[in-house]
């Protein structure tokens, strides 16, 4: 029998960012955007399944479907060139795994790399980037990609330029890059992640503060 898991992920409170030309504030909005430079950190919750199987690799293998709760801390760099064929980069991590409340023995932490984060028609997004664990000896493979949200209101200064948070979806799996084909002696780990921005350090002047 076929079992699968789909993650997806939502936010209220805020809209995506970017901006549009409905809105009255567009020029001073996209001005804002274009000129956007520093590094912020993200820092939120993560939930997902750990997939475990018996290791038969056959259509009558059983698995083991945990669910787990996790730390999320993202890092994205801007480029005051995003707008203009430039990219960003976000790196981060899904780490602190627990089933039950119990914290997962071996202490095992997804990285996240090679997010690329640049303008998607009217809206930024860190664009589909390299997921990798090292678990029990196995290396675990896969993808994750996240959306930005919070656009800048016009005139805002500092932090208040930046995306106010991310949330995105990510996903490993034993035996090869992972979630293409499903292979039945694999385990896997699929989840969804929310993060809030908690510092900045503003180019050029390199000097770290804590988030409004």
């Amino acid at each position: 029998m076929s079992r699968g898991y789909r993650f997806g992920v939502f936010a209220t409170g805020g809209d995506p960012y970017g901006k549009s030309r409905r809105d009255p504030d567009y020029d001073a909005r996209a001005e804002l955007i274009t000129a956007l430079t520093g590094t912020a950190t993200y820092e939120g919750d993560a939930s997902g399944v750990w997939s475990r199987s018996d290791g038969r690799n056959d259509i009558f293998s059983e698995r083991r479907n945990d669910i787990f709760s996790a730390d999320a801390t993202l890092t994205i760099d801007f480029s005051a060139k995003l707008l203009h064929g430039g990219e960003g980069t976000a790196i981060g991590r899904i780490h602190d795994m627990e089933i039950g409340g119990t914290p997962i023995a071996g202490n095992p932490e997804i990285a996240l790399s090679g997010g690329q984060v640049r303008i998607d028609g009217q809206v930024w997004a860190a664009h589909i980037g390299k997921a990798r664990m090292t678990f029990n000896g196995e290396s675990w493979r896969g993808k994750w990609d996240a959306a930005l949200f919070g656009s800048p209101a016009s005139g805002a200064t500092g932090a208040d330029r930046l995306p106010g948070s991310v949330a995105g979806a990510f996903g490993v799996a034993t035996g090869g890059e992972g979630f293409t084909t499903r292979r039945e002696g694999a385990d896997y780990i699929v989840g969804a992640f929310g993060a809030y921005r908690t510092e900045w350090t503003d180019a050029p002047e390199g000097v770290r503060q804590d988030a409004p």
